[in-house]
């Protein structure tokens, strides 16, 4: 008979980092849609910038009106303004509720654990578990996903882009 007692927390069985992640975000999965959704907007009015500049340099040469461009320039650079700034608060205020679910189902777990098995482990690695790995999950919660999704349609557009403004770029 084995008289070694499980761990603290050694008694669930192993979840798969990707699977334990998202059971985090399943909750919020209408935020974190919402939250890519400005993230593209501010992505496309950034991409749109350059055609618009375009227009204007080249109007400057001819004896047309800028002041339409220009205001599409403004309007552009608003829209984009207003959608990073919503971006942030709304991921920023997800990533806190992540956050602290993750804490208070730790804590939960720590006070359902028995002492033996509690004081077994380190102090260190209990607050590390309470502070730094749920920090790691807020930075993955409000900007690794949705940065990875917002970057990759930034690069693609950025060459499609680059295409559209001067064909020569793409070689």
């Amino acid at each position: 008979m084995d008289d070694a007692a499980p761990a603290f927390g050694d008694d669930a069985p192993p979840a798969r980092p990707l699977r334990l992640l998202l059971s985090f975000f399943r909750p919020h999965l209408m935020k974190l849609t919402a939250g890519t959704l400005l993230g593209l907007i501010a992505t496309a009015t950034s991409l749109w910038t350059p055609i618009v500049v375009e227009r204007v340099v080249s109007l400057l040469g001819k004896e047309g009106s800028v002041s339409g461009p220009i205001i599409e320039l403004g309007v552009l650079t608003v829209i984009g303004i207003a959608a990073m700034l919503t971006q942030w608060l709304l991921l920023g205020r997800l990533a806190e509720n992540v956050v602290y679910e993750a804490r208070a189902l730790l804590v939960h777990r720590f006070f359902l654990g028995r002492v033996r098995d509690v004081m077994a482990r380190p102090t260190g690695e209990l607050v590390s578990r309470a502070t730094s790995d749920t920090l790691l999950l807020r930075e993955a919660t409000s900007s690794s996903f949705v940065g990875i999704i917002n970057g990759a349609v930034g690069v693609v557009g950025t060459i499609i882009f680059m295409g559209v403004i001067d064909p020569l770029l793409l070689g």
